[in-house]
């Protein structure tokens, strides 16, 4: 889309785009019109626009002042006169300055539309404006290579070594097991308690403003060793055997897929033009735009945006956080970035208290 100063370069240039700003489909606008008057003179109107419904016809005046000045009352004066030399139903003035106030006064009182174009600020775009940048960040969690140092198994003699089925994957509901445990005689489990740091890890990741490999569009994953401290140990029924396990710690190793996409464009690329209408009288704004591809101008009245609003900021990166994990295997073969590394982010411990975990 052309800015305004490359659409209008001349008068006549400035005439030709108001004559497209009227052309709506619902009228016939002709530019650059003589007509003959009352009084048998001529009068040369810039663009004519005719309204014609059912039984009516409706001739609107519009005249282009292409100045460097504000538009003078004398300019209303000689618009009136047209009307009454024309019988126009209607005087309109467009310019791209603005209107001396002895000027307002007097279209305010003999009923002429008076208005200015202009770009569209990027407040009327609505936030952040006429072009658009920002990221999107799609954060999933894995966890993988658990172990449970320290474990204590009591074995009865004969007895094959129990197994633990601890499967912490993509799910519904994160978790496809449910592992149970004792803690201080509360139950719990095993998967409830990564679910816990799981949060920890992410509240932080939320804290963290970077974007990855320049701002491409990419993949990265993140990785970071955890030693989970049971103080007492976690008591864990087995199955098959009337003694619990003691499992005084769980090591595991957290990994954070991160899939970043960057959303940058202007919103003026699809219009020929793009541009303010502010009556001067009411103080309405419009936004007038034609699609590269149209043959007709929409005009639509800009609303203005709700007070206390905080709109979105270009740099700024939202982030979506799945429910389900993904796949700890996934993983393999892949550069995994230490969470450590994230500039200006504390590091997350290598030890977490039952009690931060949120179990």
């Amino acid at each position: 889309m052309k800015e305004m100063v490359a659409l209008v370069s001349d008068w006549g240039g400035f005439e030709e785009l108001i004559a497209k700003l009227h052309e709506t489909g619902t009228v016939k606008v002709e530019r650059d019109v003589t007509l003959t008057g009352k009084s048998g003179a001529t009068r040369q109107i810039d663009v004519l626009v005719t309204h014609t419904e059912g039984l009516y016809t409706h001739r609107i005046l519009v005249e282009c002042k292409y100045l460097t000045r504000n538009v003078e009352r004398a300019h209303v004066d000689e618009m009136l006169k047209s009307m009454d030399e024309l019988n126009a139903s209607k005087g309109v003035i467009f310019t791209t300055k603005g209107y001396q106030s002895g000027a307002e006064t007097q279209a305010k009182f003999d009923g002429v539309d008076i208005f200015v174009v202009r770009e569209i600020t990027d407040e009327e775009w609505g936030g952040p404006g006429r072009n658009i940048d920002f990221f999107i960040h799609i954060v999933s969690l894995a966890f993988g290579k658990m172990e449970f140092p320290g474990a204590m198994l009591p074995m009865i003699p004969g007895q094959k070594p129990p197994t633990v089925n601890l499967s912490v994957v993509a799910g519904e509901n994160g978790f496809e097991s449910s592992t149970p445990v004792t803690h201080k005689g509360k139950a719990s489990t095993i998967e409830k308690i990564l679910n816990g740091i799981a949060k920890l890890v992410m509240g932080r990741v939320n804290t963290w403003r970077v974007t990855f490999n320049g701002g491409t569009d990419c993949t990265v994953y993140l990785g970071h060793p955890t030693n989970l401290v049971f103080d007492p140990p976690l008591i864990m029924p087995i199955e098959g055997s009337p003694f619990p396990a003691s499992l005084p710690g769980l090591t595991c190793e957290i990994a954070v897929r991160i899939t970043q996409s960057r959303f940058k464009f202007d919103r003026g690329d699809r219009y020929l033009f793009a541009l303010a209408v502010e009556n001067c009288i009411t103080g309405t704004v419009y936004a007038a735009s034609r699609p590269k591809d149209g043959e007709f101008t929409s005009l639509q009245e800009l609303a203005k945006p709700p007070a206390n609003s905080e709109p979105l900021r270009n740099g700024s990166i939202m982030r979506v956080f799945t429910k389900a994990f993904f796949d700890f295997k996934e993983t393999e073969g892949k550069e995994r970035g230490p969470l450590l590394s994230i500039p200006g982010d504390q590091p997350l411990p290598a030890t977490v208290d039952l009690s931060a975990s949120g179990s």
